[in-house]
């Protein structure tokens, strides 16, 4: 798909990235009980990309060339306070974007322009019952009925404005949410996501 890279990097030429995998923050807002930095206390609150620094880096990247970048892994991205705007950059620089989240804190009054500018939305949800959740995320209850509101109305905006973004559910699989796969998979299709991984 990109032989020009390839062709670019057998010259021995100097190449930019096809695709950026980068956390936004080390730091999150739930505990989920699989989470390294739950585990091993490798989250430090408060450390992320300062949101200019993080414009000039998308900056960068549209200059090189890069096609990608995703905001998957560390810690939870939008605790950074510049994620609306680097996600609307990278779409107008010619950047796919696309990024990992609990999408508890999804500010939707960004979410007509996440969705118009972004390649894929993966919500991380391990559990498919209010209970469960709280069990396994380490969050209140009453977050797991605001999140699946979240999902609902994403999926609604999505369809109205058809936005090309996939959306889409990410389950951790461990022995204390194994009785969910089954439901989560039935709550993923209710909603309307286009997958469960």
């Amino acid at each position: 798909y990109h032989l020009d890279r390839i062709l670019e990097w057998q010259k021995r030429e100097r190449i930019a990235p096809i695709q950026i995998d980068m956390g936004l923050t080390k730091f999150c807002n739930v505990g989920c009980i699989y989470c390294i930095g739950v585990t091993q206390g490798g989250m430090k609150k408060g450390m992320m990309i300062e949101p200019d620094a993080l414009m000039r880096f998308i900056e960068d990247c549209g200059k090189l060339g890069v096609c990608s970048i995703a905001y998957i892994g560390d810690g939870e991205p939008t605790l950074n306070p510049g994620l609306y705007d680097s996600i609307t950059l990278a779409k107008k620089l010619g950047i796919d974007i696309g990024m990992a989240t609990n999408g508890i804190l999804l500010d939707m009054k960004h979410a007509h322009e996440m969705l118009r500018d972004s390649t894929f939305i993966r919500i991380n949800l391990s559990a498919a019952e209010p209970e469960s959740f709280k069990r396994i995320h380490q969050a209140s209850s009453d977050k797991f009925d605001m999140l699946i509101e979240k999902l609902t109305e994403l999926v609604k905006i999505r369809k109205k404005n058809q936005y090309k973004c996939t959306l889409g559910l990410q389950m951790v699989l461990i022995p204390e949410n194994f009785d969910q796969v089954m439901k989560l998979t039935e709550l993923g299709a209710k909603i309307g996501v286009d997958y469960l991984q």
